[in-house]
């Protein structure tokens, strides 16, 4: 059974529909432009040099691109995804068919426009294998839509480390049948949308866009991680151009520099998430209403305490309380006054004991107290508690006074009761304690 996706953060989501209309509205306006520029030859004079380099069968592709992808959105009904599919098919057999007449294995229709350079077929061809499956949530389908994503971002890596190093020969051929610059951006935002989509759906991107501590540190350190990369070698590589260091020199700056920088995000890392796991125990070992152990927390430690007690030759003694009249303190003031006393009575609870001495709230109106060697009489302990629950009711802060029934068990050296058997010993006495009250 695969394990469910985490669920999209409502902000992130809101966030991706804006990048996804500036993406799709910027792929489109530089589509329209250089169809403009080559059908009107009027207008080449105000387009940048080389904007013919992109040819108006690429910028018919980029239009089809932006249509599946507008057609596939997370609101579209099953005709428009079915025509978002067959858009996206038809964005592998145009670039196919046209790679197959540089081929000669058929031939170029001459009244069809100029056709794109071959670097610009690749280019295509490497960035559309996923759109047909982009909005797939499980099954292979999912499948090859993460691997093509994973497969069109490596290419706009490369896209952008091409340009940082002029090496033209993964844009292009030479100087002349080279892949326009608008052309990458095109497929860049085609790309970004396209992710963003599978992010949003699930699989391999879902990450990105859930909410939490582990994918907020993921994208904080995600950007960084892709980008200062290209930045310190596109550095290296300047320097190196006008001569101002050797290669060799360069390098040896670069390496050391990356090395640390990527140190220095494991090491931030490691803190980050260690701050969460240990916040994700505390809370799971903790009650939330008291602030005391909860009874997970309670188990976990209390065998750890009575195992050192008997390494060491110490008694150990278990204090049971238990609440009186909680139900008609909730019936006649409401819960949130329960509530208060519960949370008062576990305050007074830890101000009395010593703080070596485990405190837990196991359910409901319920205590436990374990103290290991204490070094106060049992009888103190009681009634330096009963105190402190009488100044508190004589104070006025609570609505009805705080009542409750006790009952303690020892472990006395020696003795093979486990904690069970003293926590059941101190939890009889106080019912028995509690059946007194009643009985008078």
């Amino acid at each position: 059974m695969s394990e469910p996706s985490p669920a999209p953060d409502p902000s992130l989501l809101a966030a991706l529909r804006w990048i996804e209309i500036a993406a799709l509205s910027l792929a489109t306006a530089i589509a329209l432009a250089t169809l403009a520029v080559w059908l009107v030859p009027g207008l080449a004079v105000f387009a940048p040099a080389g904007w013919h380099a992109m040819r108006p069968v690429t910028a018919g592709w980029v239009l089809v691109a932006v249509a599946s992808l507008a057609l596939s959105g997370p609101r579209a009904g099953p005709a428009a995804r079915r025509a978002s599919v067959i858009l996206a098919w038809l964005l592998i057999a145009l670039p196919v068919g046209v790679l197959l007449t540089y081929a000669g294995i058929i031939p170029y229709p001459a009244s069809l426009p100029a056709r794109p350079w071959p670097p610009t077929i690749i280019a295509w061809l490497l960035a559309s294998p996923m759109m047909p499956f982009v909005s797939a949530r499980s099954g292979w389908r999912a499948w090859a839509a993460d691997i093509g994503a994973i497969c069109a971002v490596a290419f706009a890596l490369l896209v952008f480390g091409s340009f940082a190093f002029d090496v033209v020969e993964f844009t292009g051929i030479g100087n002349t049948t080279y892949t326009a610059p608008q052309i990458l951006c095109c497929l860049v935002l085609i790309v970004l949308v396209a992710v963003g989509r599978r992010a949003e759906v699930g699989g391999l991107f879902a990450p990105l866009l859930a909410g939490g501590r582990g994918t907020r540190l993921a994208r904080i350190t995600l950007p960084y991680l892709l980008l200062v990369p290209f930045l310190l070698f596109a550095l290296q590589h300047k320097l190196t151009e006008v001569g101002l260091v050797s290669g060799a020199q360069a390098m040896a700056i670069a390496v050391p520099v990356l090395a640390l920088g990527f140190a220095a995000t494991v090491f931030w890392i490691a803190r980050a998430t260690n701050r969460v796991e240990q916040e994700l125990r505390q809370q799971s070992l903790t009650d939330s209403m008291t602030g005391v152990l909860n009874r997970r927390g309670f188990d976990t430690v209390a065998d750890y305490v009575v195992r050192v007690a008997r390494r060491n030759g110490t008694p150990v003694t278990a204090f049971f309380f238990d609440l009186d009249g909680l139900k008609g303190v909730n019936d006649a003031f409401g819960h949130n006054v329960g509530s208060l006393l519960i949370r008062r009575f576990a305050e007074l609870l830890v101000s009395t004991f010593r703080a070596s001495d485990l405190v837990a709230r196991l359910g409901g109106d319920e205590f436990v107290v374990l103290a290991a060697a204490p070094t106060t009489s049992l009888a103190t302990l009681v009634e330096r508690l009963k105190a402190a629950v009488a100044d508190t009711n004589a104070s006025g802060v609570l609505p009805t006074p705080i009542e409750y029934s006790v009952g303690y068990s020892e472990l006395l050296p020696g003795s093979a009761t486990d904690i069970e058997k003293l926590i059941s010993d101190a939890d009889a006495r106080m019912y028995a304690a509690k059946t007194g009250k009643r009985a008078a």
